[in-house]
């Protein structure tokens, strides 16, 4: 059974790539025009591909969505392959900017009017991959800067096939932290969802500090394994960054306090 995912309005259309590979820059944000002396000596060697106008300086470009349209981040969807339909070669979900999502109850935006919905798909893929859907952007953080969100879900799945995330990688592509994590599955052992099955979570907000100064990238994601059907999406809104002595934001409760569980993809459709 396939589900299709409806939203009032579609702002912006999925932005497609190939693969998981290339670099994280992110096109069309604001330029790091100038940088004071003693933020030039602090700044690392830029990473390949990244070089000071590609990314923004202590800030998120377009961080509650509200031109309505992805501008300021950088779209990437792994692709799969389905042998009942053609195309066989097939995105393995979508990125989009939406003012509503109406599957689980009525889902509107934390901030502002439009969030981003990031969503594995229904695409019937062959064999046992893992694909990934997301949306990044790369940001200098001068240590102690935070970076804040807030995030949701849409539980899609029956089975313990996808997840939906934040994660923070620093300039060489090491995860440094997962602010935000959650999964689908319908309440079996292991499955860890937090919501119950076709089930839309509330708005949970998240924050992560830089320990050093440093490039840094933000990416909103989803992963799904397997025959990727049954859709769950990841919401994102008002993403960010409080300056180092501008106060914190109060933190968030912590979900899991002893750390993410660890979490087997289950094959079951």
């Amino acid at each position: 059974m396939k589900y299709q995912i409806l939203a009032t309005t579609f702002v912006a259309s999925a932005l497609v790539g190939c693969g998981g590979g290339g670099d994280d820059t992110v096109s069309g944000e604001t330029a790091l025009s100038a940088a004071s002396s003693e933020t030039a000596a602090a700044l690392p060697a830029p990473a390949d591909g990244i070089s000071a106008s590609r990314f923004n300086h202590r800030s998120i470009a377009n961080g509650s969505f509200e031109t309505g349209d992805t501008t300021g981040w950088k779209a990437n969807i792994d692709q799969g392959y389905s042998g009942i339909f053609i195309p066989h070669e097939r995105p393995a979900g979508t990125v989009s900017v939406v003012d509503s999502f109406n599957f689980g109850g009525t889902k509107l935006a934390y901030d502002g009017r439009y969030f981003l919905k990031a969503c594995t798909g229904n695409e019937w893929f062959d064999g046992q991959g893992t694909y990934n859907i997301t949306a990044s952007q790369t940001v200098l953080l001068h240590k102690g800067d935070t970076v804040t969100g807030a995030s949701s879900y849409y539980n899609g799945d029956f089975a313990a096939q996808d997840t939906v995330w934040v994660k923070i990688f620093d300039k060489s592509g090491n995860l440094k932290a997962t602010p935000w994590i959650d999964f689908s599955g319908n309440g079996a052992p292991g499955d860890n969802n937090s919501v119950p099955y076709n089930h839309t979570s509330d708005w949970t907000t998240w924050d992560w500090t830089a320990p050093k100064t440093g490039i840094y990238t933000v990416k909103l994601g989803a992963t799904t394994f397997g025959d990727n059907r049954f859709a769950t999406c990841g919401f994102h809104d008002a993403i960010t960054v409080v300056l180092n002595g501008k106060g914190k934001p109060a933190a968030a409760a912590a979900r899991w306090p002893n750390g993410i569980p660890a979490h087997v993809p289950v094959f079951v459709h």
